[in-house]
């Protein structure tokens, strides 16, 4: 059995404007898509991993608003910034409109367009445009047309795939989330990303190649550490009770992170400090010739393993063990991730 991958759908905007934002989204999910800003990309992240580092934008059609050019410029600006995630953590596709237009264009292209196909898009009745007036009928305040085209579209990703909706504007005006809440796997990433924000430095500016060396470095850990978020994803579920509101959700994992997480982290930092010769700054800090030994602790994500482990290399270590194995949350090996986490540069 293959552990299931976690892949966020961002919303409302086609680019994540904040770094520290895509430092979690690309450290905790296996993939992080997006939805592109063009009108006329059919293979979104394939054409955009092969731009040149400079290019010139035209558009072609209505003259753009300052708000809108200013997206655009925003969005290549980030596209070409991070374009070594591309293909790789990061993906884009076209907003549903324009996956209607392309499908239907496809088919009567290559002559396998039936009567029926066609006068269901004349109709509106394709799966794409019955989804488009769906989200109009229930937003219908909403004027920016591009947020109204990637929300419709990272909603029904979201929903045909089982991704999970993922986004950090607190000016989102309406609770798009709010179909696909309590789910353990969501629950999970809120958790995770909150306690992912506790443990990254505050000034941290990683860029593309950055991201991609530390995911590399915590892959490891990145499934024992779902698998802790996980166990917490109950007690968030009982905090929320029947709330369906996505501020209240991160408010209470907010709690949870900043209450129980942050204390047995720096619980552990400051055992590493005090004993640094011991057994902690040797797991987490520099590799030495019993790693690949200790690593069967982390392989088999049992909140005793470490501590067995750590017996059969040193011993009795005495108050380091038997003060960390005073705070349950700190037996689990998913904590070695934010601990990994905490140290990445600045």
């Amino acid at each position: 059995m293959t552990d299931k991958k976690y892949i966020g759908i961002y919303y409302p905007n086609c680019y994540i404007k904040n770094n520290l934002s895509l430092t979690t989204f690309s450290l905790f999910f296996d993939e992080v898509h997006l939805v592109t800003v063009s009108d006329t990309a059919k293979d979104p992240t394939d054409y955009l991993r092969n731009l040149p580092p400079k290019i010139s934008i035209q558009v072609i059609g209505k003259e753009l608003s300052n708000e809108e050019s200013e997206r655009v410029k925003n969005f290549y600006q980030f596209v070409l910034n991070n374009q070594k995630l591309l293909g790789d953590t990061l993906f884009y596709h076209p907003h549903l409109l324009n996956t209607a237009i392309n499908t239907i264009s496809s088919k009567l292209l290559s002559g396998n367009l039936t009567q029926e196909e066609l006068l269901n898009f004349i109709l509106g009745k394709t799966s794409e445009l019955e989804t488009i007036k769906t989200f109009q009928e229930k937003y219908p305040d909403l004027k920016d047309s591009f947020i109204f085209k990637s929300s419709s579209t990272a909603m029904k990703l979201a929903e045909d795939n089982d991704w999970i909706l993922i986004g950090d504007d607190p000016e989102v005006p309406v609770p798009y989330l709010s179909d696909r809440m309590n789910t353990v796997r969501f629950l999970t990433s809120v958790l995770a990303e909150e306690c992912i924000k506790i443990s990254l430095p505050q000034s941290i500016s990683l860029n593309a190649e950055d991201i991609l060396i530390a995911r590399e470095k915590l892959k490891d850990l990145l499934i024992p550490f779902r698998m802790a978020m996980q166990k917490l994803s109950m007690q968030l579920k009982t905090a929320i009770k029947d709330s369906r509101d996505i501020n209240v959700i991160k408010s209470e994992a907010k709690y949870i992170a900043e209450s129980q997480i942050e204390p047995a982290i720096f619980e552990i930092k400051k055992k590493i400090e005090i004993e640094k010769d011991k057994f902690w700054i040797k797991i987490f800090g520099k590799a030495i010739s019993w790693v690949p030994f200790i690593a069967k602790g982390f392989a088999n994500p049992s909140p005793e393993n470490i501590f067995k482990a750590m017996e059969k290399v040193y011993g009795d270590v005495g108050s380091i063990a038997k003060s960390a194995q005073d705070i349950d949350i700190a037996r689990e090996p998913g904590i070695c991730f934010l601990l990994k986490i905490a140290d990445l540069p600045k």
